[in-house]
Parts: structure tokens; sequence; C-alpha cells
């Protein structure tokens, strides 16, 4: 069975665990996170996910069900996503390939930055949306200084599906897409890097954790959003 044909199980999976757990307005929360963790081959992940309680904490005769069926599908999906993250690997290989990437652009300036800090642009310090504005400017970005709330509204990027997501119509995101998590209610921080292989992106994260590589499906709980720059490219030295 393809990958598609193991996400549309996983999809009925968390459908049917989300109604014996009493966590039906999740399922649009739940659902995003497992494919993210299905995409990037995070087993631990997609059992944290599956393992999320409602308000019924107890175990129903259709949660032993759904264990049941989990534990087969999930040698199923474990296969599946090593072809994803297989691909992913053989386009990781193309960071060195031009500097006009923005992975690697990215990259080379963040390990010459001396750290994070809060609304910079470089080049001593960059936080999150600093250092990816600085990296598309040096593809070819022309257009103002953005954020995890505004990026989402400039016509050189465009968004697309998740990582490993298959489909008609679908295009998924991959190595030098922009992956946003947008602020939220209660004080929540937006946040932004650019994907650098599977599972993985790299970004300007905090004081305490300075620039660097992550793990996107356990950066945080709610399911990122991804972006591709489709605006004018040019090839140049980022430091000029």
């Amino acid at each position: 069975m393809n990958t598609l044909g193991w996400l549309f199980i996983l999809a009925g999976i968390m459908i049917a665990r989300a109604v014996s757990r009493g966590r039906v307005m999740n399922i649009s929360e739940d659902l995003s996170d497992a494919f993210i963790a299905v995409a990037s081959g995070d087993t631990d992940a997609l059992g944290e996910i599956l393992s999320r309680k409602g308000e019924d904490a107890a175990p129903t005769t259709a949660d032993l069900a759904i264990y049941k069926l989990t534990e087969g599908v999930t040698t199923g999906l474990t296969d599946a996503t090593g072809a994803i993250a297989g691909g992913l690997g053989d386009a990781y290989k193309e960071l060195g390939e031009g500097i006009g990437n923005i992975a690697l652009v990215a990259i080379m300036l963040g390990n010459k930055a001396k750290g994070y800090r809060w609304a910079s642009t470089g080049p001593d310090y960059y936080d999150c949306s600093g250092l990816m504005w600085r990296a598309c400017q040096a593809v070819g970005y022309k257009g103002s200084r953005f954020t995890t709330a505004t990026l989402p509204g400039r016509k050189e990027f465009k968004r697309i599906s998740a990582m490993g997501m298959q489909g008609p119509g679908l295009t998924a995101a991959g190595i030098n897409d922009i992956v946003v998590w947008p602020p939220g209610s209660g004080g929540v921080t937006g946040h932004m890097g650019v994907i650098t292989g599977a599972n993985k992106f790299y970004s300007a994260r905090s004081v305490r954790s300075g620039i660097g590589e992550a793990s996107i499906s356990g950066f945080r709980k709610t399911a990122p959003r991804y972006y591709r720059y489709i605006g004018p490219r040019k090839s140049v030295d980022p430091f000029k």
C-alpha cells in the first residue's frame, strides 16, 4: 500500500479515537499533528498524539479495538515514512549546490551571528523572522520586513501543504520552504524558520537556545503552516 493509503487509514483511526475519547473538537488539530509525525517518521510523536485524552479518560471497548488496529498500521506507516524521509534526505544534499538557496543562506548567516535577540535583523543578532527576512532578501526578496503575522499576506509567498502530504493538486513542503507557527491567543508568540531536512528546520529560536536546527514535530504541540517563496530570485553573497 502506498503512503497516501496509509494516511487515509490513519485519518480513520484518528477520527474514531477522537470520538471515543471525547476529542471531537480536536479532530483537526490531532489529524494535522499526526500527519506531520508520519511525514517525519517520528513514531514517538505519533504515539503521543494517539494517546491524547479528552474529557473521558477511561478506556472504552472502542479504545481497545482502535489500539489493536493502530499496532498493525504503525508498521505500515514506518515503511511509508521511510520513503518520504529518504526523498528529503536526497534533497538535503542540494543545500551545497548554490548560495541562492534559502536554507543555505540562513545557515551561513546564523553561523556567523552571535546569537538571538528579539526584533533584530543581523548581522550580529537575529530573531526568527529577522533571520528569514535576511535569507529571503539574499535570494531576491525585495519586500519590507515581515513577521509570523504578516508573511502570509505577502504576494511573494504561497501557502502549501504539510511535509509528506500527497494527493491531487497538493504541493507539499520540502527543503527551503518556510515553516510558520502563527501567533496565537493567550500571549503565545509566533515562530518561523526554514526547512532543512526530514522533520528539521533552522531558525533563530531564543536567547537560551540560540540559532540552530530543531525538530518540526517536537517544537510545538500546534501544527505549523508552510509557505514557499515564489518571488524573483537571484544568487548573491548574503554578507554584502
